[in-house]
């Protein structure tokens, strides 16, 4: 018989393939398969850089980074470049003409100018308006780089996505000026000594009512010193936001709201360190049914309110939500004996517990939950300390036979470091091997 011929497939084909591949692991098993054929095609550039690079710099976003125009692997990024719709660039470029010849011209990108060691204001903004600009991310130190970030709003015809990290002290008509703008529905901003102001929380409500917004976060926001009926405004057109999909607050004092006059429309909410009183945890809990919430996070380093815990866990099969993340649950073994009948009668696809200290006999309290729960497919422990015993047990229980769920994961996020230690190494790859065997998969990260 005449020996088999590799068919290479079209380049634009097999990118079409590749980037249907949500899971990197699966995407590199796709290509190693694909090397012995002699089909990777410009795959092979890509290929390469995964053997020096981190999966997040080239998958499933590109990071660009002016660094590479002087590197040995140039060549590779410009073989590859122009098959991406979805950019991240760092950092300030100087050859503009580098990426005007590289780059797709439909590619979305998202422009990282935090933490760079030139002003805003040496920027010029004309020579990058032609490209698809939708997400801005800078600092602003003084009232210059507010200026800047307030032209870039009109010079950046495409941009809908603005993170901010604010240190001055005088922002001036910035935020009036974003709630004019007509194009952003997407604000990320994060606070340094910075007290917003009437002003700018009364703008930030015109924000919130008037434009099309679908996500805003906020981490210490200091408003805790204005009129109340500025704040009310503000919660009440924040939590009450008909287009608002994603709403995430951290460090942000909250302890005065009254959530049982909100709607929660979102889907997703996060409260991180928020200061909540147990009496608030019940209040929200009790407009979750009637919500559009499928993500909660509820986190503080404290978070010790139990009945308001009880209240969610009570509630949560009649609402819409799914994935749930609490942190700080540092309860003795009787008050986990009362939480872990209701994790079993949860409906949620997805258990993360932040910072969360188990013993071992509560650890065996959840497994138990865990194992007559039908619908839980993934446990992810981020920084919650346990005997790899424990988490064998946890393993075990979300494989057990008896559970007919989809595809099970756990993820363990650890402080310490044990893949420099070799029994521990050995230990937790005989983890990851039970979980296969059970058809499940555990995955361990250091932090």
């Amino acid at each position: 018989m005449p020996p088999a011929q590799s068919v290479l497939l079209p380049v634009d084909i097999l990118w079409k393939i590749a980037f249907l591949i949500g899971d990197v692991e699966d995407l590199i098993d796709f290509l190693e398969a694909l090397g012995p054929c002699d089909l990777l095609g410009p795959l092979a550039h890509l290929y390469e850089l995964f053997t020096t690079h981190h999966h997040s710099e080239l998958w499933p976003r590109l990071r660009l980074n002016r660094s590479i125009l002087d590197s040995s692997e140039r060549h590779l990024y410009e073989k590859i470049v122009k098959y991406y719709g979805h950019i991240v660039v760092d950092d300030v470029w100087e050859d503009m003409a580098w990426l005007q010849r590289y780059l797709n011209p439909m590619a979305q990108i998202a422009w990282n100018l935090q933490d760079i060691d030139i002003p805003l204001t040496s920027i010029r903004l004309d020579d990058w308006a032609e490209f698809k600009i939708f997400h801005l991310a800078v600092d602003l130190r003084d009232d210059h780089d507010a200026i800047w970030c307030t032209v870039a709003l009109s010079e950046l015809p495409s941009l809908t996505c603005l993170e901010a990290n604010i240190s001055c002290y005088d922002l001036d008509a910035f935020f009036a000026n974003v709630a004019a703008s007509k194009q952003i529905t997407q604000l990320h901003l994060s606070f340094d000594e910075y007290q917003l102001t009437a002003f700018d929380l009364v703008h930030l409500t015109e924000w919130l009512r008037h434009q099309p917004v679908c996500q805003f976060g906020c981490e210490l926001g200091d408003w805790e010193d204005l009129d109340f009926d500025v704040k009310e405004g503000f919660y009440h057109a924040m939590f009450n936001c008909p287009t608002l999909h994603v709403l995430e607050l951290s460090s942000c004092e909250l302890d005065d709201i009254d959530f049982t006059e909100f709607d929660f429309p979102m889907k997703s909410l996060v409260l991180h360190q928020c200061s909540l009183a147990s009496e608030q945890v019940q209040a929200l809990v009790s407009r979750l049914e009637t919500s559009k919430i499928t993500r909660l996070q509820l986190t503080d380093f404290t978070f010790d309110h139990m009945e308001g815990i009880e209240s969610l866990l009570e509630i949560q099969p009649k609402t819409p939500m799914t994935h749930l993340a609490l942190s700080g649950l540092h309860m003795d073994e009787a008050a986990w004996s009362k939480l872990a009948p209701l994790i079993e009668k949860c409906t949620l696809e997805t258990l993360v517990f932040y910072a969360t200290q188990f013993s071992s006999n509560v650890t065996q309290s959840l497994a138990t939950a865990i194992q007559n729960n039908q619908t839980l497919c993934e446990l992810d422990l981020n920084y919650t300390e346990m005997a790899i015993s424990d988490v064998e047990l946890l393993i075990q229980s979300m494989n057990h036979p008896s559970r007919h769920t989809k595809a099970i994961r756990i993820k363990w996020t650890s402080h310490y470091e044990r893949i420099y230690d070799p029994e521990a190494l050995q230990a937790l790859k005989a983890l990851i091997a039970l979980a296969v065997n059970g058809g499940g998969e555990f995955v361990y990260e250091e932090d």
